[in-house]
């Protein structure tokens, strides 16, 4: 891929990295920022002075951790055009076309239109910006005419400043959330900005560019998540910095690729709001259910590593489609700001082909999973035209609306019978000489002999189960592994493993590998290493990882050297040979089954006696009008 495309998502991910340093009171000498007020600030004649320091705060963040970035950020050549440090710090002055892309994919990503770029220019930092913290959506949330907030002051939760985690992810009373004093503020942005510099020093992989930009990204998520991009003039704080810093960095890389297989390069046609340059690609899962939920006679035995799995795929596949269409349009992973609940969004240059493009790689990627769901599952990809004017006008629904009409379209066209056809060679796949010919676990596919490591170390051990369908040996292996390893690699199908992977290939290009560490070095230079993902989180809830961090695993319970001498389990469990099997399952560390977990509804008597039912409850909630919120 073209160098520049990463320096420029780069340059937008980094863009307002200076606000983060200037409320932190980041080490910048008084003589660096008068050397270079003039290079990256816009000049207040009203006021005069020059408005936006925190320019200068993003050069100089770059100028300073120098060793702790890739060592591209500050080679001459690296690139097309400007320096990384002046693409970086120079959208509110932008000088050159590149400077120009950054400013206004700030500018649409702020909802400002073209012409209130002076405006925005000329605005000044309120007073208590270092005390303003983000407001939730939540209190912004009124279908049947409730009144809601209309200014900052008027919301009554706030995020507090700090780092991702489970426990901050819930908004708290405004008189907890802000701090008494402006030098209180002061500390809790120096607290942070500190443990991110330390925390940017341990980043691996700094010599390969795409996979430390994904690390660092998943690094900024953690601790600019909680910090308001915007504290200027009357704009409500509810988005974050780092929300704002990936939808600059994929508007960005998208304009490059347009003006540049265009050339248009030049500031006029830049900044040329009417024109849809755009295109907003949308993809989604459809068979969710099914999918995860498909049962076979022995699909109870493993019902925690199939369900674990399963689920895993469903997002495994989503982001191997977008990766798929993103190599395909020449854009970085960074171009996908959505990847959840089954759906991807990626922000792609309106080029001629795009369209096709999408299609092409739709056709793909359905083709592969026909031929293992028969049907049942598939991905919809469609695009949707846009300009920049639209992006930031209040008509920005009819976008999405666009986007939810075409996915209802496609829920009922989801399958093409001039691309697919039928499965000409199902009953020839059956293999006669098993006992169960049929997959045990689905009930749908051939099942194919198990070597000897997947009996031993996937399936029950009660000698029942000789063969199982490749598709349902990988979902067992990867809900097993998932809660075993902390790490795990997307490879590209070609890379030398060593030990278990999928028999089954994602689409037929992505191989999943919990066990690289010992060729990690050979896959990075044969750039066979697509993804690096730390899949763990321990129990304080801490995120914050040396390679991407993949919110995956939660909290899984493991069994404990007490739990072998629990009545309630010995109870359960009649006869002393499977009493036995039992307490040798129960190893310290490993899961614990949905037939142990039963066993703790048992109640104990006061002599500790179990008395009651083994039994599993299941709570289920549903939350209405969750479509009419998302769309409104």
């Amino acid at each position: 891929m073209d160098e520049t495309v990463y320096k420029i998502a780069l340059a937008g991910l980094l863009h307002d990295i200076g606000k983060f340093a200037q409320r932190a009171n980041f080490d910048v000498s008084q003589y660096y920022i008068n050397n270079n007020a003039d290079l990256y600030q816009p000049y207040n004649r009203g006021k005069n002075f020059h408005t936006h320091k925190h320019a200068v705060y993003t050069a100089a963040f770059i100028e300073k951790l120098q060793e702790n970035l890739p060592e591209q950020f500050n080679k001459a050549n690296w690139g097309l055009g400007d320096s990384f440090i002046n693409l970086a710090a120079g959208h509110h002055k932008p000088a050159t076309p590149l400077q120009w892309l950054i400013a206004v994919a700030d500018r649409v990503s702020s909802g400002f239109d073209r012409d209130q770029f002076e405006e925005y220019n000329q605005s000044i930092d309120i007073k208590d910006f270092k005390k303003t913290r983000l407001v939730p959506l939540f209190e912004q949330i009124a279908l049947a005419g409730n009144q809601i907030p209309e200014s900052y002051d008027s919301f009554q939760y706030l995020y507090p400043l700090a780092k991702l985690s489970p426990r901050n992810i819930f908004p708290v009373e405004r008189n907890v959330a802000v701090p008494e004093s402006d030098e209180a503020a002061k500390a809790e942005y120096r607290k942070l900005f500190s443990d991110f510099e330390r925390a940017i020093a341990t980043l691996e992989h700094k010599d390969h560019v795409p996979l430390w930009m994904e690390h660092f990204e998943g690094l900024y998520r953690i601790y600019a998540s909680f910090i308001p991009a915007a504290t200027v003039g009357h704009v409500i704080p509810d988005v974050s910095l780092y929300d704002h810093s990936r939808a600059v960095s994929a508007l960005a890389v998208a304009l490059y690729r347009f003006h540049t297989e265009k050339d248009s390069m030049n500031e006029k046609a830049i900044c040329d709001y009417g024109t849809k340059r755009l295109l907003f690609v949308e993809g989604n899962f459809f068979g969710i259910q099914k999918f995860i939920f498909s049962e076979g006679s022995e699909t109870r035995r493993l019902a925690a590593k199939l369900l674990r799995g399963r689920s895993f795929m469903v997002s495994s596949m989503v982001q191997m489609a977008a990766d798929l269409l993103c190599e395909k349009l020449g854009l970085p992973h960074s171009s996908m700001l959505i990847n959840a609940a089954g759906k991807f969004l990626i922000i792609a240059p309106n080029l001629p082909g795009a369209e096709d493009t999408c299609r092409e790689v739709e056709a793909q990627i359905n083709r592969w999973l026909f031929d293992r769901y028969f049907g049942e599952v598939n991905i919809g990809i469609y695009a949707c035209r846009v300009s920049c004017s639209e992006l930031v006008s209040k008509d920005f629904d009819t976008i999405w609306d666009s986007l939810g009409n075409m996915v209802e379209k496609k829920k009922f066209q989801k399958l093409d019978p001039a691309h697919l056809g039928p499965v000409g060679d199902f009953l020839d796949r059956f293999d006669r000489s098993l006992k169960s010919p049929l997959c045990p676990f689905c009930g749908k596919r051939p099942a194919s002999q198990l070597d000897e490591g997947d009996k031993k170390d996937l399936v029950p051990q009660d000698g029942n189960v000789e063969g199982a369908c490749f598709t349902c040996r990988d979902q067992i292996y990867i809900g097993k592994m998932l809660v075993k390893e902390k790490r795990m690699a997307v490879v590209l199908k070609e890379a030398d493993l060593h030990g278990q992977k999928l028999k089954d290939p994602i689409f037929g290009r992505f191989q999943l590998s919990f066990d690289v560490s010992g060729g990690l070095t050979d896959l990075v230079r044969k750039k066979q290493l697509v993804h690096y993902w730390d899949l763990s989180m321990d129990e304080g809830g801490n995120l914050e990882k040396t390679i991407t961090p993949k919110f995956i695993s939660g909290h899984v319970p493991v069994h404990r050297e007490e739990d072998t001498h629990d009545p309630r389990v010995l109870h359960c469990k009649k006869g002393e040979e499977r009493i036995k099997e039992l307490i040798d399952e129960m190893e310290p560390g490993t899961p614990k089954s949905f037939g142990y977990l039963a066993c703790m509804a048992l109640n104990l008597d006061p002599e500790r006696e179990p008395c009651g039912v083994p039994a599993l409850g299941i709570f289920k909630a549903d939350l209405d009008n969750l479509g009419i919120i998302f769309s409104c």
